[in-house]
């Protein structure tokens, strides 16, 4: 059976659900895409990569746009359309 979601883990399916999905920021934020700066986070709402992951590894999101920076390839977007049936 599979572990319940957090009320932050609900809220980032909600935010990408209304967003068209989610992108990653530097630093691990996660948030919409064209999302600016404020300070030292983006001016959206954001989601930490933790929170992110636990969503995808529960089938909520999957990622769906890769880059390859120096220590390997990582995620940089995620979206519904690939998990549990989204569009």
């Amino acid at each position: 059976m599979p572990k319940p979601l957090s009320a932050t883990m609900v809220a980032c399916v909600d935010f990408a659900r209304e967003h068209d999905g989610l992108v990653r920021m530097a630093g691990g934020f996660w948030t919409m895409r064209g999302a600016g700066w404020r300070g030292d986070a983006p001016d959206a709402e954001w989601f930490g990569t933790s929170t992110v992951h636990a969503c995808v590894t529960r089938g909520e999101l999957a990622y769906t746009e890769y880059r390859d920076g120096r220590n390997g390839r990582f995620p940089v977007a995620a979206s519904l359309s690939l998990a549990k049936g989204g569009e």
